[in-house]
């Protein structure tokens, strides 16, 4: 076991986002130890202005001169289309030398290890690293430091910090989501604009109704961890995240400034500093603070203190709602202090957020006014779309304005030498040995004949899918299935037709049952498992068996397969997310492992540690007509999928045609039984697909 000695007291780093030059001046402004920033493309804050390369370089050299580090996150998941540019990206930022990449995808694990070392990684919340077995692995791939999930409570972090060497870095401050990072497709399912690629438009944030309930029952409050962090900083946490690269400047400077107080203050005075520190907070606007899952059980999480279903998604201070409009003028009603210069974005009465305006021109009884106080009734000159009854949310200011100029920001940069970051034929050249390296490897890959595999959640299938002609079962390894099935006798061909797929969240508290059963089927004779975190690979250590990369590790690329690879996979299974043409040209490319398509099933839009708090033992979600959802509540984890299956078995010729030879049927969805097993294999055997379907992001180019 690995640990840590917190004999000698240490400050943990303080680090600030930084979406545009403004931010990144007024993090340095408020005492940032660190700033992390992204990039144009490979961001997962694609929204956000980000960086270009020449303004990195120079960022970079300016940080350094004043004792700051600069983290790059590079924390998309990568399509193939996009190796060769991210390949070339590595070079430049090798050679413009900030302190740390912060990765999602396993393919920067492989390209950074074998080509890059001399470049330090941080995995990305979006690894869904939520044990200490997650931990551990990631360090055996060389990673210097992991961004915890955000689903931890002190207790589970603690434990993890007493089982590993690794440096651990949480988010204290920001908003929060739904479901695990890493672990949602919602807005991927819902409109081709992929969270796991930095394009999420919030469709937790939506209004939903549930039988005779309405409200925003997915829509969780904002972390404000400013009281925990005297006991994050006694764990030994080794740094603090504030969220934030689509925030203001003057939000990052207050957030910075409130979180400098705390962390800096001794044990017998922060208190003081947490009251200073929460005053401060107040001129930041945001959504309802909470203190996240830091202070609750490790066993039972109340959903209520994480979400807020009756009030509005949106993040910033309500200051007012619409009474009527008239052309390009609105009549506002006040209820918080309003004056020029404010942002605000409406919100629709169905919580939809609408395009955000300034107050440039304001009016009350016809006079024109500078500020409005609660109470007052005000007119808004407008273009924006906004209707009676309309919501108005103050999501930044002009009141801190000393960062508002990018041409004066940019003149404070160090000039840096213009070789750092334009084009250069030694990167190009590098880069394409690189690429010639990993093609040589892939022509190693062999095809496999043509195989099915059945997918089951729940163990009363079992017997039909053993009748059905696929040539292999996999039964979703949840507590309660593995006990069941623990007094089932198989017979030799069952169980070399049968498999185990790890659920994606196996918590802190459930890892030495899992160590124990795992180890004990093994010795049975179960052989074929199929892996959906990190952290299962560990259980696997020392054993002969055959893994298999499932669908939440959302394989995406041939690199990511070369990393697999090494760890002892046999094959994957590729991401939910891929379409037709990006799954084209990885098997164009001829990838390292076998990969399988899912070409039936209800993905796992949401994976969360909160149930939706409404009335009923079964729960249904209705949006607009594109966003109706099943809740199924899993051993304490609450799995939501759409009230429709992908369906792609009238397009199976198609994708064979492209060179796909292994399809998986996912039944592993609660509400599946026998009926609609046999149907859907017959579906399969006959490539016919029923209505209501959808074909998810197989048609579309996903952004």
């Amino acid at each position: 076991m690995n640990t840590v000695s917190l004999s000698k007291p240490f400050k943990p780093e303080l680090l600030a986002p930084a979406g545009n030059l403004e931010s990144f001046f007024a993090a340095l402004e408020a005492g940032a130890d660190a700033v992390y920033l992204g990039l144009k493309k490979f961001s997962a804050r694609k929204l956000a202005r980000n960086f270009t390369l020449e303004e990195l370089a120079r960022v970079v050299k300016h940080a350094h001169d004043q004792d700051i580090k600069i983290y790059v996150a590079i924390n998309s998941l990568i399509f193939p289309s996009e190796i060769p540019e991210l390949v070339e990206t590595l070079g430049y930022l090798k050679r413009i030398g900030p302190d740390a990449l912060i990765v999602q995808d396993p393919s920067l694990f492989y390209l950074v290890a074998r080509y890059f070392p001399e470049i330090r990684i941080h995995a990305s919340t979006l690894t869904t690293i939520h044990n200490h077995m997650g931990a551990q692995l990631l360090e055996n791939l060389g990673v210097k430091r992991i961004v915890l999930a955000r689903e931890l409570s002190i207790e589970e972090i603690r434990e993890i910090r007493e089982n590993v060497s690794i440096e651990l870095e949480v988010f204290v401050h920001g908003a929060l989501c739904y479901s695990y990072s890493g672990l949602c497709l919602a807005s991927s399912f819902l409109g081709g604009k992929s969270g796991l690629r930095g394009s999420c438009v919030q469709p937790c944030r939506r209004l939903f109704r549930s039988k005779a309930e309405v409200g925003y029952f997915l829509s969780a409050n904002d972390l404000s961890a400013l009281e925990v962090i005297p006991r994050l900083k006694e764990i030994g946490v080794d740094a603090f995240k504030l969220e934030g690269r689509m925030k203001p400047a003057e939000y990052v400077y207050n957030v910075v400034r409130a979180y400098r107080l705390v962390v800096d203050s001794a044990p017998d005075q922060s208190k003081e500093a947490i009251a200073r520190g929460l005053e401060i907070l107040k001129e930041t606007p945001g959504r309802k603070p909470t203190t996240g899952y830091f202070t609750q059980s490790k066993k039972r999480v109340k959903s209520l203190e994480i979400l807020a279903p009756h009030r509005s998604g949106t993040s910033g201070l309500w200051v007012g709602s619409v009474l009527n409009r008239k052309g390009r003028r609105i009549t506002v009603k006040v209820r918080k202090s309003l004056q020029l210069g404010d942002r605000l974005r409406p919100e629709s009465k169905a919580g939809k957020e609408k395009q955000a305006f300034v107050v440039r021109e304001m009016e009350k009884a016809g006079r024109k006014i500078i500020c409005a106080s609660p109470g007052d009734t005000v007119t808004l000159k407008t273009g924006i779309d906004t209707e009676q009854g309309d919501k108005l949310f103050k999501v930044g200011s002009k009141t801190l304005n000393r960062w508002s100029s990018q041409a004066k920001l940019k003149k404070k940069l160090t000039p840096v030498d213009k070789k750092l970051f334009e084009p250069d034929e030694d990167i190009a050249n590098y880069r394409d040995e690189i690429l010639m390296d990993l093609r040589d490897e892939e022509h190693r890959w062999t095809r496999l004949s043509e195989r099915s595999y059945l997918k089951i959640g729940r163990l009363p299938l079992l017997s039909e899918s053993f009748k059905s002609p696929v040539d292999y079962v996999i039964l979703v390894a949840t507590r309660e299935n593995l006990e069941k099935l623990a007094r089932r006798r198989f017979s030799r061909d069952q169980l070399a037709r049968f498999g185990w797929s790890l659920p994606p969240v196996i918590l802190e508290k459930d890892i030495d049952y899992y160590l124990r059963a795992i180890s004990w089927y093994i010795e049975q004779g179960f052989t074929r498992w199929w892996i959906n975190n990190w952290s299962h690979f560990k259980f696997f250590e020392d054993t002969e068996v055959e893994l298999v990369a499932d669908s939440s590790l959302n394989v995406s690329n041939n690199v990511e397969l070369w990393t697999y690879k090494s760890l002892g996979c046999r094959a994957a299974v590729l991401s939910w997310e891929m379409s037709r043409s990006e799954i084209s040209k990885l098997v164009k490319s001829r990838p390292p492992l076998p990969v399988y398509f899912i070409v039936y099933g209800y993905p796992q839009i949401f994976i969360s540690r909160v149930i939706p708090p409404v009335k009923g033992s079964r729960i249904s979600l209705e949006g607009d007509k594109r966003s109706t959802f099943n809740v199924i509540n899993r051993e304490g984890i609450c799995v939501i999928t759409p009230t429709w299956p992908v369906n792609l078995f009238d397009t199976l010729e198609e994708i064979k045609s492209i060179g796909i030879k292994n399809f998986v049927i996912d039944c592993s969805h609660s509400f599946c039984d026998k009926k609609e097993l046999v149907r859907v294999v017959s579906g399969y055997r006959r490539e016919r697909t029923d209505l209501p379907r959808t074909r998810f992001n197989y048609d579309r180019q996903i952004a």
